[in-house]
């Protein structure tokens, strides 16, 4: 074979193998960028652009293009014209950071063929200016301070402060002032109030901030400090009683089963306290109705606001979530229980029509009468064992009680009269009252309602059960 024919067999075999693939082209596919040289400033809003000698095929080049910084990769829009790519980044670049722009990868082109293709410039969002640093803080890391500590933050340069708040992060989330140095570098946090004492608080100043010209901040800064408040914990150092009249208190020298139906308890502490942790920390169960009001920097009292009851054993809590000014809380919760002195209310005796005195009471006992013959009525008087020294309730005790018919079935007498010869006696008339006969005997029962929704002394008083008795008619 003549040299002439294997070198045109060869270029054939060459055609061939390659007529079904993409051409890999050993001529250099160019590329121009702007910015074109490491070092230089773009806008942060962009573009940057990407120029081709060779018409590319478009999703190749948007696969092989980034535009990555320590900030991160940046999101954008491409727009084409012919052979060039505009990309504007969204949002825009943050300033001051060094961006690089580059295409790596596979690139093919119009007419099909390949490339593989590796790009990339360095540049400056905006500013060539150094970012933004936090120079220094305090407390430095994992340091004990005071509830009322506060923290400092010196920055490099003065601080976009309307950034400052979406950019510094507390944890647990604390409510706090923020102040400036007249330059604007040095931010100063303190609590509104005061940081809680035995607990860790981290804090965080997010890469977000950014200084007066927008140049960014380098990285994300962060910081621990530890709260422990100084001095002694407080305790509880008596709990009485106490009367409360004229906007004044009157502590006694006695235990909490001394404790009136409507007396104060009274709580002395070693030292001084808020008077909203006492107020929250103050707990009873059952639970009573009341308000705690201050008397003095260490002593406090729960004012009741509705009566202890009877035969109830009460448990005092005090949680020792119990604040003194420094933010110090007691060691543990402080307990008490007790009974108050509130008498038992009692039917003593009851008198039926002007008979005997009866003191036996229940379906053992019934009480023979007679009726007057005129309209058919009794007086049943009642007697307790304590004054009933509530007017309102005197008031409630007559509509509280009933007689009614048992059998046989008939219409149940009606309350004619009542009233109170004294405190402790009560005279009811009804009328009604069928006269029994030799053939047929009229029962009725009479009921005075106890228990927590029965009759009351005013005082606290009730009765534990129901008391009831059942007549007959002569």
């Amino acid at each position: 074979m003549s040299r002439q024919k294997a070198s045109a067999w060869a270029a054939a075999v060459f055609a061939s193998a390659f007529s079904a693939c993409s051409l890999v082209s050993l001529e250099p596919l160019g590329i121009d960028t702007e910015p074109a040289i490491d070092g230089e400033l773009v806008p942060a809003e962009g573009p940057v652009r990407v120029a081709f000698s060779i018409e590319p095929q478009r999703s190749s080049v948007e696969r092989a293009f980034k535009l990555s910084s320590a900030a991160g990769s940046s999101a954008g829009d491409f727009r084409w014209s012919g052979r060039e790519l505009a990309f504007y980044p969204v949002p825009p670049l943050k300033k001051g950071y060094r961006w690089t722009l580059s295409v790596i990868g596979n690139i093919k082109t119009s007419d099909d063929r390949a490339f593989d293709v590796s790009k990339t410039v360095s540049f400056y969002a905006a500013s060539s200016a150094s970012l933004l640093t936090l120079d220094s803080f305090s407390p430095p890391r994992a340091a004990t301070v005071t509830t009322t500590e506060i923290l400092s933050f010196a920055f490099s340069r003065a601080i976009d402060r309307s950034l400052f708040r979406r950019s510094f992060g507390l944890s647990p989330s604390t409510d706090y002032d923020l102040a400036w140095s007249a330059d604007g570098k040095t931010a100063t946090v303190a609590p509104k109030l005061r940081w809680a004492t035995l607990m860790t608080y981290v804090w965080q100043i997010k890469a977000e901030l950014a200084d007066e010209n927008g140049l960014g901040l380098a990285r994300a800064y962060d910081g621990a400090f530890v709260v422990q408040a100084e001095g002694a914990v407080p305790s509880v150092v008596s709990v009485r009683p106490a009367v409360f009249s004229n906007g004044s208190f009157s502590p006694l020298s006695v235990g909490l089963d001394q404790l009136g139906y409507r007396d104060a308890i009274y709580l002395s502490f070693n030292e001084e306290l808020t008077r909203e942790s006492v107020a929250e920390a103050i707990k009873l169960t059952p639970t009573v109705k009341g308000r705690v009001l201050q008397d003095g920097p260490r002593n406090f009292a729960f004012v009741p606001e509705e009566s202890y009851v009877a035969r109830t054993r009460y448990k005092l809590s005090v949680l020792s979530s119990v604040a003194d000014l420094a933010g110090n809380t007691m060691s543990e919760d402080y307990l008490d229980w007790f009974s108050p002195r509130v008498a038992d209310l009692e039917v003593a005796r009851a008198y039926i029509a002007g008979g005997p005195a009866i003191s036996d009471f229940g379906d053992a006992y019934s009480y023979a009468f007679s009726p007057q013959i005129s309209d058919g009525a009794a007086l049943i008087a009642l007697e307790f064992s304590s004054p009933i020294v509530d007017a309102g309730q005197r008031d409630r005790i007559v509509t509280l009680e009933t007689c009614t018919s048992l059998f046989p079935a008939s219409l149940s007498p009606a309350l004619k009269s009542a009233q109170w010869v004294n405190p402790a006696r009560l005279e009811l008339t009804f009328a009604g009252f069928s006269s029994s006969s030799p053939v047929e005997t009229f029962y009725y029962k009479f009921l005075v309602p106890g228990g927590a929704s029965g009759i009351s002394d005013g005082a606290g008083g009730t009765m534990e059960r129901d008391l009831w008795f059942v007549m007959y008619t002569r």
